[in-house]
């Protein structure tokens, strides 16, 4: 008898510390990097989904600037030759993608990536910023649900 209890007891610690973790990780800010892919005209961009923090889906209209000329030509250079080859990620740093708001100016870096891979180092601009015109959506995607 005594051994049942001493398993039982182990048993609910274990569920207790499981439970904890998960709960901690929902307490925790949720500010972190944001992928957005870029459509042609950098207008329109969508949110990256894979599992994870990635896990909402998110669709913004809004303009995306670019201070620095010589980043914005190679930007506009490098959109040209891999047209179809290529996909272009805006890099939002520091964003809590659940209170995304019309009007919010996300900063960060954009990155290049061949369609089908992702290449998170293949930075060629910097620092760019994304003024957000209109939200579409900002929902948790159905696929990812825990």
């Amino acid at each position: 008898m005594k051994k049942l209890t001493v398993i039982t007891i182990i048993a609910l610690m274990g569920m207790v510390s499981q439970s904890r973790a998960q709960h901690a990780d929902h307490a925790m800010s949720h500010e972190m990097q944001h992928g957005f892919v870029l459509a042609v005209d950098d207008n329109f961009a969508s949110h990256l989904v894979a599992n994870g923090h990635h896990s909402r889906q998110a669709e913004i209209m809004g303009r995306l600037t670019i201070d620095d000329p010589q980043e914005m030509k190679i930007y506009q250079e490098r959109k040209k030759v891999s047209a179809g080859s290529s996909y272009f990620l805006f890099q939002a740093q520091s964003l809590d993608l659940p209170s995304l708001k019309d009007g919010q100016v996300m900063t960060g870096h954009i990155v290049e990536s061949k369609i089908g891979d992702y290449e998170p180092k293949n930075i060629i601009v910097k620092k760019a910023t994304y003024k957000i015109e209109k939200i579409l959506l900002n929902i948790p995607n159905p696929f990812f649900i825990e």
